[in-house]
């Protein structure tokens, strides 16, 4: 099985994932980095206002092969 990598950026800090996870193929990695980031945004949004939340996942190549993110902004309006 391929393994696949999930660096994680919250904001301008990056968290590289230097183990990986072992996945039948891209499809499952993406739905992995899906999950993931729906765990990660339940724990550090709660009385956030601007959050920006980005799993990258790479093979054993540094070049992403997907990017799935996650902005969240509270704006008043009035």
């Amino acid at each position: 099985m391929p393994r696949y990598y999930f660096d994680v950026r919250d904001g301008d800090r990056l968290t590289p994932d230097r183990d990986g996870t072992e996945l039948d193929g891209v499809e499952a990695a993406r739905h992995e980095a899906i999950r993931t980031l729906a765990e990660i945004a339940k724990a550090l949004l709660p009385g956030a206002v601007h959050r920006e939340l980005t799993i990258e996942i790479r093979n054993e190549t540094p070049e992403p092969l997907i990017r799935a993110a996650l902005v969240f902004d509270v704006q008043r309006l009035r």
